[in-house]
């Protein structure tokens, strides 16, 4: 399916391009300018084995594009007075009240950065980190820094194999939880910034499960999926829907292999295991139902005449809100849920100042151009895809930037 081809050539050809190398199966991509679609293009194969292409309903792992609909949910209920943003974790998980910190800060970058063919290199990994000595934190946990990524928890290489040892396929959100409370913090709560890729934003699921008594998946259902009528994200997907699922690929040595059944990271968040809500990484949706939930934000919290969240709200998530003042990336922060890029001199990204978005770990991507009246949506499916930093995202991002600011200015 394709419209809006005579204008978005550009962006087509990028799509294409990654399609016909090999690089991914299938991708599907909704632009809108000033609400109205202007390029609507599925492309490539869900299931490359059948020969079943990727169309609207293709479901897809959203991965960290969870994350976002978390946040939505959390904002909800702060509007309404059930949660307080400033708040400590632990005023609704006890058990998050006596943290140990890291004395040092050992980040991701060291373990990035590691050479894979010096054997040197992972005893000065194990030397750095044995060592860090553990002291009381200072600050708590708040819900605010659960929200921007300024909590400490699972964040860096002191927590790195203790998070690991959590994850059991018996487990509910309220099991790993607890033991996630038992991790150390790699750095005192609110005065840095970085990623937490699953810890954050499963104790963010959590209290919303608390708060509301009900479980995150239930909650979801009632007051985001259902006002937008949206069917077609879940954690667990009917067997119809299964039908509809995108395979999961590894791009490995110039071919696509598929992962579906092994890929260890889905399997840590995999609703279907046990019936496991996580707030950061496991819901399974379609292109068509994701642009609904970009088209709310976009729309400063309505769609179609239902209000999901306020004007004020929306603005509160997508500004500049690490109060720590640190940098995600260059010249970007993160707002509550998403991250907010700057000027795209500085960022090197092809976004204007003030968009907002996020990625999912196989390829999914969204983002909001408030400035231009942009909204773009992808959905794509791999595994070592590179997350927020996907070549496929950044070439779409640079593609878009041309075709609908730079020609138009």
């Amino acid at each position: 399916m394709c419209t809006g081809n005579d204008k978005n050539r550009t962006i087509i050809q990028t799509i294409d391009h990654y399609i016909d190398s090999g690089e991914i199966a299938g991708a599907g991509l909704i632009i809108r300018k000033g609400g109205r679609e202007a390029l609507h293009y599925n492309a490539g194969y869900a299931n490359v084995e059948k020969g079943m292409p990727v169309k609207d309903n293709t479901l897809f792992r959203l991965a960290s594009m969870t994350k976002p609909i978390t946040a939505i949910a959390a904002m909800q209920l702060i509007e309404q007075g059930k949660l307080d943003l400033e708040a400590a974790v632990a005023d609704y998980l006890p058990e998050f009240a006596h943290m140990q910190v890291a004395d040092k800060v050992v980040g991701f970058e060291l373990f990035y950065a590691a050479d894979p063919d010096n054997p040197m290199m992972a005893k000065m990994i194990q030397e750095t980190l044995d060592g860090i000595h553990l002291l009381p934190a200072v600050k708590p946990i708040t819900i605010m820094d659960l929200l921007n990524h300024s909590s400490g928890l699972g964040m860096g290489l002191v927590s790195r194999q203790p998070v690991e040892n959590c994850f059991a396929s018996t487990d509910k959100l309220k099991d790993r939880v607890e033991k996630f409370a038992r991790t150390p913090l790699d750095f005192e709560p609110g005065t840095m910034t970085g990623y937490s890729a699953v810890v954050g934003f499963d104790v963010l699921g959590r209290i919303i499960e608390k708060v509301t008594e009900m479980d995150l998946h239930s909650y979801m259902k009632k007051y985001i999926m259902e006002p937008l009528d949206i069917t077609d994200i879940t954690y667990v997907p009917s067997q119809e829907q299964k039908g509809r699922l995108a395979r999961l690929y590894e791009y490995a040595k110039g071919a696509l292999v598929d992962v579906t059944e092994c890929e260890p990271a889905w399997q840590q968040v995999n609703p279907e295991v046990n019936g496991y809500y996580s707030g950061s990484a496991g819901l399974f949706g379609t292109l068509a139902d994701y642009d609904k939930i970009v088209q709310m934000l976009a729309n400063k919290g309505t769609l179609h005449g239902r209000q999901i969240l306020k004007m004020d709200t929306i603005k509160q998530m997508t500004g500049v809100r690490a109060h720590h003042k640190k940098e995600f990336l260059p010249d970007s922060y993160w707002g509550l849920g998403m991250v907010v890029f700057g000027d795209h001199e500085k960022t090197n990204r092809g976004l204007a100042r003030g968009s907002y978005g996020w990625s999912g770990a196989y390829g999914s991507h969204f983002y909001i151009d408030p400035v231009n009246q942009l909204t773009v949506t992808l959905m794509a499916q791999r595994s070592n895809i590179g997350g927020a930093f996907s070549p496929v995202s950044h070439a779409l991002e640079t593609a878009v930037y041309k075709t609908y600011i730079q020609e138009e200015q």
